[in-house]
């Protein structure tokens, strides 16, 4: 988004070189706060339940249903019913699991065990 941007004002140029340098930095960038972060992945799994599990699969349930407000009868709307709470229990239970494990890696890191698995 950023480098489409800048290159729609003009401030960058459009080639295509120019888009593989800037996007393998932006890479390598990510990757470095990767390493350098402790429990990265932990975060990465936290945000992953909370943010993409209800863009996914309860959002356009609940849109779908708002919108073509169904009847009953339709299999859709139960399918939609049902499967919000399924996948809230979900979210819930992943976003539980990465703040359990980043508990547990840093009582590992505190008794001076290895906090990752390599």
């Amino acid at each position: 988004m950023i480098d489409g941007a800048a290159i729609k004002k003009g401030i960058l140029p459009s080639s295509p070189l120019y888009r593989l340098i800037a996007r393998t930095i932006v890479v390598l960038l990510i990757t470095f706060v990767a390493a350098a972060v402790p429990f990265f992945e932990v975060v990465l799994g936290f945000l992953g339940a909370v943010s993409i599990t209800p863009t996914t699969f309860i959002m356009p349930c609940l849109l779908w249903l708002k919108l073509k407000n169904p009847t009953p009868k339709d299999w859709q709307f139960w399918f939609c019913w049902i499967t919000v709470p399924i996948m809230t229990v979900v979210m819930c239970v992943g976003a539980m699991g990465a703040v359990r494990d980043f508990f547990i890696k840093v009582i590992k890191e505190k008794e001076g065990g290895k906090p990752f698995s390599w």
